[in-house]
């Protein structure tokens, strides 16, 4: 099956089997982590849902069976966290959308990647070795592509084109040796600014976090 599907046999398919077999150790032991977490909204607090994995890879994306066993929006992730967003007590809802300047997918048969590439021709574009990259649990060399206008579309589509819907782009630095690290805007090389401004027109939205590196980033975000 791993290998059929290109699975790492480690992720959300894993988690959810060993769920439904009653084998699974649950986080938070005998807390109720839901219960929690609106408590903590209703006293005024921030929550922050994190979602594993990306849209294209979610169960009705139109890539199954090349795909995780669950959905990958926003709405997702809230309910496998027991939120429900339209509840009285959650003032705002901001749902942002993280996105690549180079999609991946695990290593092996693990479905279709427009435009892909590999680190060896990523290096040579930016005139500096780039180690591929490897999932976390496995360590298996992923798969990367060039950027796909349409997936990111679709991605802010399926999380609900709302001006609550907020973009953020990672791996700027895969764009040109020179944006590694900074943190401005105006720091980035002109090549780099012309590639992020294109997208930005063709999604009609702004990247309003663009990462630069593991610890750096660009926040472009408007404040009072």
């Amino acid at each position: 099956m791993h290998q059929r599907l290109g699975s790492t046999g480690k992720g959300i398919g894993a988690a959810r089997a060993a769920r439904l077999l009653r084998e699974a150790e649950l986080y938070g032991g005998e807390h109720n982590t839901t219960t929690e977490a609106m408590q903590h909204l209703a006293q005024g607090g921030e929550l922050h849902i994190e979602g594993t994995q990306g849209y294209g890879l979610g169960l009705h994306a139109g890539n199954y069976p090349f795909c995780t066993s669950s959905d990958c929006r926003a709405i997702d992730f809230a309910a496998m966290a027991g939120i429900p967003p339209w509840d009285h007590r959650i003032a705002q809802l901001d749902i942002w959308i993280v996105l690549r300047t180079h999609p991946i997918r695990v290593a092996g048969n693990s479905g279709p990647l427009d435009n892909e590439i590999t680190f060896d021709q990523l290096s040579q574009k930016l005139q500096q070795t780039i180690e591929p990259e490897k999932t976390t649990v496995t360590q298996k060399i992923r798969r990367i592509a060039k950027w796909d206008d349409q997936i990111a579309l679709d991605a802010i589509q399926a999380n609900g084109d709302t001006p609550n819907t907020r973009l953020a782009l990672t791996f700027a630095d895969y764009l040109h040796p020179d944006a590694y690290g900074t943190t401005t805007y105006n720091q980035l090389p002109p090549q780099a600014r012309t590639w992020i401004e294109q997208k930005e027109q063709t999604l009609n939205r702004t990247f309003e976090i663009i990462c630069t590196g593991p610890q750096t980033l660009i926040d472009r975000r408007t404040r009072p």
